[in-house]
């Protein structure tokens, strides 16, 4: 055999029949020398240690047929591209949150209902400020509206209020409001409005949801009565003397009085406060002087004469009419 087809034998095999000393310090697998286990090949007859060091199999040429390394010398080595975008750790890269307005939203619970007049009433509210800047030096408040029975109509009355000085951004606030009903309270449902920032001390990115109406229910009523008398003789234009009180946690509003007279059977009405004038409006404890006048009919007579103020009545029968 001549030299030239022994180092093709060679190169094809990698080692001889005298096993794996031929490969040292690689390992055979068959009829090749590859990489011990641990190991990670870098070139033909070269692997690379964990520590960094190398394992290579001096006096051997590359030939191509180590299928230890799968790219073969000369091309250049790639190290699958994680290096090719690595972030930089991201704080050159980060974006700012947006900065937005204060925009504040209030809430409110409805309270426990209520008799009437001194009653207490804690209406508990949470107050959040939805943009990411602070809000600063704003009140909450709570109104009886025009209209309402906490405010017996006319201008809108304050109940109660509390005063913030710092809401931060994303943040909320919750609190309690409390006042004592008032006289003017009646029966039934009366509306209240809890309002933030009504003084526009805050420029906002939202200025409509700064309120929220909730009701105040009084279950108390009116009690009225009435003092006075009726004389036995009427004679026209004679005025009587009557007095209105209520005695109820609540106001009565409008107190519908009237003086009636009835002869013979036939009813008829000698004065009203919607004839010449304003009915009263009688709050807790209050009073009334009501003086009524006596309307005679044509030809007079005898019969009943009343007084009624709601369902308060002074009457007395027998009364002599004189025209």
């Amino acid at each position: 055999m001549n030299t030239a087809v022994v180092l093709l034998a060679l190169l094809v095999f990698g080692c001889g029949s005298a096993g794996g000393a031929e490969c040292a310090p690689l390992v055979r697998e068959g009829s090749r020398c590859v990489c011990p286990a641990g190991t990670t090949p870098v070139d033909d007859w070269t692997c690379e240690l964990p520590d960094g060091g190398s394992l290579v199999r001096d006096g051997r040429p590359d030939s191509g047929l180590d299928s230890s390394v799968t790219p073969q010398d000369g091309g250049p080595a790639l190290d699958g591209g994680d290096d090719a975008g690595a972030p930089d750790g991201g704080s050159d890269a980060a974006i700012d949150a947006p900065v937005s307005p204060p925009d504040l939203l209030i809430a409110c619970m409805t309270p426990p209902s209520v008799v009437g007049m001194g009653d207490d009433v804690a209406v508990e509210y949470e107050v959040l400020n939805l943009g990411s800047e602070s809000a600063r030096d704003f009140v909450v408040r709570l109104v009886a509206p025009a209209g309402s029975r906490l405010g017996m109509g006319g201008a809108p009355a304050t109940l109660a209020e509390e005063r913030v000085l710092l809401l931060s951004g994303g943040g909320s606030r919750m609190g309690t409001l409390r006042f004592v009903v008032p006289a003017r309270i009646a029966n039934g449902d009366s509306p209240m409005d809890c309002l933030v920032d009504a003084d526009d001390a805050v420029p906002e990115s939202d200025e409509t949801n700064n309120a929220d109406r909730k009701l105040l229910t009084a279950t108390g009523r009116a009690a009225l009565s009435v003092e006075g008398t009726i004389p036995a003789s009427l004679t026209e234009g004679l005025r009587l003397d009557f007095t209105i009180t209520n005695s109820g946690p609540v106001t009565s509003p409008e107190v519908q009085w009237q003086f009636n007279g009835e002869i013979g059977g036939s009813a008829f009405t000698m004065d009203g406060c919607e004839t010449n004038v304003d009915c009263p409006i009688l709050g807790p404890g209050q009073t009334a002087r009501v003086r009524p006048y006596a309307a005679i009919p044509t030809g007079g007579g005898t019969g009943t004469a009343t007084f009624a103020a709601g369902s308060a009545i002074v009457s007395r029968s027998g009364v002599t009419y004189v025209p």
